[in-house]
């Protein structure tokens, strides 16, 4: 009989260490998950930490106080206001603050973030070449056959090279030869939203202003004037005011001369509807 107890009491002993060493691997799972959530949400945070936006609307953009149409409006944002971002566009909301330090959400569609972009690599060989340059525009919710006239338009920029005192013409003198051209369907451009008079109507080459305005902010930021340049009839989405191209050929040019001492090499490219130029030092 006291032989059966001591069984059952080093029965009982042994079933209490396993069931003390699963509570404890179950909570070690439990705060690994945590902390690597946690690290996740940081990660994302100090991506976009550096990032601002506005607000692209005609009067107000209302912040919430969570991501929901529902949720109270906590602050607004006037037409061409910034803030803050603190998140990536998630379910069609971004977390921002703004200047009066108020944090919640407006919604991705009305508000742009400026130079939106993780890291985006060289796509072709300018490892090793300084970069002095680099203008990133993003358009959100950009179609298929934007983002396809957009690629065309850059595949027509990358690589070129200009000495000092060479030109870069959009569609050439007498609006022939130039470096992009027209982006008519000849050319082998698909019909996307473009502006013209004032209104959002389909037209060949939609898209490729966006390219137009990337190429103007990368050259702007080396301190090159150009000699023509033109802005929309009515404000671009994808960049704040004044800051934007456009080309509409035998009407509108988009031509500057690279003064700089020294020659620079263009790198263009689309990826996910963010155009990406950049301009590299040629010795």
């Amino acid at each position: 009989m006291k032989h059966r107890k001591r069984k059952n009491g080093k029965l009982m002993k042994t079933l209490a260490l396993v069931l003390t060493i699963v509570c404890i691997s179950g909570s070690l799972v439990v705060q690994a998950e945590e902390e690597y959530s946690d690290v996740e949400n940081y990660i994302a945070e100090e991506e976009y930490s550096d990032l601002e936006g506005y607000a692209n609307v005609q009067t107000m953009l209302n912040v919430r106080e969570e991501p929901a149409t529902s949720a109270d409006v906590i602050a607004t944002l006037v037409k061409g206001e910034t803030a803050k971002v603190l998140s990536r566009p998630n379910n069609g909301w971004i977390k921002i603050t703004t200047h009066l330090g108020k944090t919640g959400y407006v919604k991705e569609e009305y508000f742009v973030i400026m130079d939106y972009i993780a890291e985006l690599p060289p796509k072709g060989n300018y490892e090793g070449l300084e970069m002095v340059s680099e203008a990133i525009i993003t358009a959100q919710n950009s179609s298929e056959n934007r983002n396809f006239n957009m690629s065309k338009a850059c595949s027509e920029i990358d690589g070129l090279i200009l000495q000092p005192g060479d030109e870069f013409n959009w569609y050439g003198k007498g609006w022939a030869g130039g470096v992009v051209g027209p982006a008519c369907k000849e050319s082998g451009y698909v019909e996307a939203t473009v502006i013209s008079g004032g209104k959002h109507v389909k037209g060949y080459g939609g898209g490729v202003c966006q390219v137009c305005t990337a190429v103007y902010n990368c050259i702007n930021k080396l301190g090159i004037v150009p000699t023509e340049h033109h802005h929309h009839s009515i404000a671009s989405s994808y960049v704040e005011k004044g800051m934007d191209a456009t080309v509409a050929y035998k009407q509108k040019n988009f031509v500057f001369t690279n003064t700089l001492d020294y020659a620079i090499q263009f790198e263009a490219y689309q990826s996910g509807g963010q155009v990406v130029v950049r301009a590299y030092k040629v010795d």
